[in-house]
């Protein structure tokens, strides 16, 4: 990998993270296209792809991506210091409270503190983004993910493993054997077996 690459994985990765899709398209889509959409295009902002992300996010993640250097942050500190206005804007409207929530602990009971309300939550929303979005878009992926962990939080290894297991065949259909979703899928089944 090429120094100037390493610079943009991170921001690639930020995008990704945010939206649930990369920049231009999958590495399966055709690659002639793809390096011309990376070289004359600027990726959709996420607010366009994604319903409730922060502007304050959105207004980071984009001049993180532009072409020319003079419309990027000047040095880390800029960057730092915006993550900073983002986390004030999060606790502010409350977004945050849930990644503040512990997450139930290994053997942790699936009716304690509401954790069954939790499930049920994710598999709602589960069957929600599959109607909107197709079984294969990144955000039904992480909410399955979501679901396989909540499972295995609960003290359901085999289901939690199940679950992994059946999202790592599907995304190895979708997206091929070596993709990241792929191998994060299959990586959380070998984590919950182990565990």
């Amino acid at each position: 990998m090429s120094a100037k690459e390493k610079s943009v994985v991170p921001e690639n990765v930020m995008y990704e993270m945010v939206t649930g899709w990369p920049r231009f398209g999958y590495t399966r889509a055709d690659p002639v296209a793809l390096a011309q959409a990376h070289q004359n295009k600027a990726p959709t902002p996420p607010r366009a792809q994604v319903e409730g992300v922060p502007p304050t996010l959105e207004k980071l993640i984009m001049p993180l991506l532009a072409k020319d250097p003079q419309h990027r942050p000047r040095n880390a500190r800029a960057v730092a210091h915006a993550i900073k206005e983002i986390e004030r804007d999060l606790d502010a409207s409350g977004v945050e409270q849930r990644a503040h929530d512990p997450a139930p602990g290994p053997g942790a009971s699936m009716s304690g503190n509401g954790f069954a309300d939790q499930v049920s939550a994710v598999e709602l929303t589960v069957r929600r983004l599959i109607r909107k979005h197709g079984q294969d878009h990144a955000l039904v992926i992480t909410a399955r993910m979501e679901l396989a962990d909540l499972t295995g939080h609960g003290g359901d290894v085999r289901g939690a493993a199940e679950l992994y297991d059946r999202l790592g065949r599907d995304c190895s259909i979708w997206f091929g054997p070596r993709h990241s979703r792929t191998l994060d899928a299959f990586e959380g089944m070998a984590r919950r077996v182990s565990a």
